[in-house]
């Protein structure tokens, strides 16, 4: 063979060699001082607390207090994830009075009742399967349900019973190299409350002041907003 063929193939060979081993090094990596990292997990399990704020235009529903839960986020394609999520928020509520004469206290007494959330939907990572400077932000949309799992009403005829509830939130979680980080989110929760006739006195048989104005309807919308941070654990690389 001659020496310039042979050259060649020598080239090549170390060319075959060599360009595997390149790729597996720079595949997945960025620039150098590129403010990019590729994610290298696709599921997310967290445990988080915080604390909710909200209260009905009445105040007969629970109000904001302390809040735990869990999530689970599991990667579709892309940027999207599903979501699941359960919450169990620490509320108290008051029992309004609907008899008396004026002056008479408003709130007849105040309960502890716990509010249970669970939601499904769909969250998207803003700057897709990589984080930027080793944060991760996203916003997320969901449908699900509240409870406070009572059957009976109080004295008032008030019971806030099982309510169709809709979710939209924002996050931020911390792009660690392990396989536990962090993360923050804010949550809007909403959801109908229902009041009793009871509310809405139409023909007082004693100068009772109503608790809703006859103009007004029984039915209305509230929002319930929480402030979370939480421990995250990756799965599935």
């Amino acid at each position: 063979m001659r020496p310039s063929l042979r050259i060649g193939a020598l080239a090549a060979a170390v060319l075959l060699v060599a360009a595997p081993v390149h790729a597996q090094r720079t595949v997945g990596v960025q620039p150098t001082g590129s403010p990019f990292r590729d994610l290298e997990h696709k599921d997310d399990l967290t445990f988080f607390g915080g604390l909710a704020g909200g209260r009905d235009r009445v105040g007969a529903a629970p109000n904001g207090g302390p809040a735990i839960g869990v999530r689970y986020d599991l990667h579709v394609s892309g940027p999207a994830a599903f979501m699941s999520r359960l919450v169990v928020q620490l509320s108290d509520r008051d029992v309004l009075r609907t008899t008396g004469v004026p002056p008479a206290p408003r709130i007849a007494r105040t309960v502890s009742q716990p509010l249970y959330l669970a939601d499904i939907g769909v969250t998207l990572n803003l700057t897709g399967r990589k984080s930027w400077r080793n944060v991760v932000p996203s916003i997320n949309g969901s449908l699900g349900l509240a409870s406070d799992f009572r059957a009976a009403s109080d004295s008032s005829a008030y019971r806030f019973g099982n309510r169709f509830m809709l979710q939209a939130g924002a996050g931020i979680k911390w792009h660690a190299r392990g396989r536990w980080t962090m993360r923050a989110d804010l949550s809007n929760y909403f959801y109908n409350i229902s009041y009793p006739q009871s509310f809405r006195i139409l023909q007082p048989v004693a100068p009772e002041v109503p608790i809703l104005p006859i103009t007004d309807g029984l039915t209305g919308w509230t929002r319930n907003t929480m402030l979370t941070v939480g421990v995250v654990r990756h799965f599935r690389r």
